[in-house]
């Protein structure tokens, strides 16, 4: 029979993986290298359920899935506290601490961020609220404090002069 009990659903995986993998954004390379990873999943699960394969094929491509999940973000979190131990916080040039924001101070991230500076937001239009945030000469606000202080976290980031 060769598939069909998904109506080749995978396909469309493919289609949108292809996509993402010609993208610029790395984290959307990234998403199209793990919707590949989906796809054969979803491929092997339409063929053992159609009855061209059988188990544990789906089952080891689901596991497989996970497995690359799991590992990525291992691979993620050691690479991102050995840049906490060994980076300088580089801030964008962009960044803007000279305008005067309405119920806004400028703080930094002392103890642990002493260079890190900030808007504090004394009263937030609503509960939950970013109340730490930077503002940008180009985007605007944006509601992080470390978001333009890593070079690559935002596609904008320019290194100051």
């Amino acid at each position: 029979m060769s598939g069909g009990s998904w109506d080749y659903f995978y396909y469309n995986i493919d289609e949108v993986a292809d996509r993402l993998c010609d993208e610029k954004s790395p984290l959307r390379r990234a998403l199209g290298q793990h919707m590949r990873a989906l796809s054969h999943a979803m491929h092997e699960i339409e063929w053992v359920d159609s009855g061209d394969k059988s188990s544990p094929d789906d089952t080891e491509a689901i596991k497989a899935v996970f497995e690359e999940l799991c590992a990525k973000q291992l691979h993620c979190h050691k690479r991102r506290v050995k840049r906490e131990e060994t980076m300088e916080l580089i801030p964008c040039k962009n960044l803007d601490y000279d305008s005067d924001y309405i119920d806004c101070e400028i703080e930094t991230g002392a103890p642990h961020y002493p260079d890190v500076k900030y808007w504090k937001r004394n009263n937030v239009p609503y509960e939950g609220a970013a109340v730490k945030v930077q503002f940008c000469k180009l985007r605007g606000r944006i509601n992080g404090i470390f978001d333009c202080y890593n070079v690559g976290e935002m596609s904008c980031h320019e290194v100051g002069v």
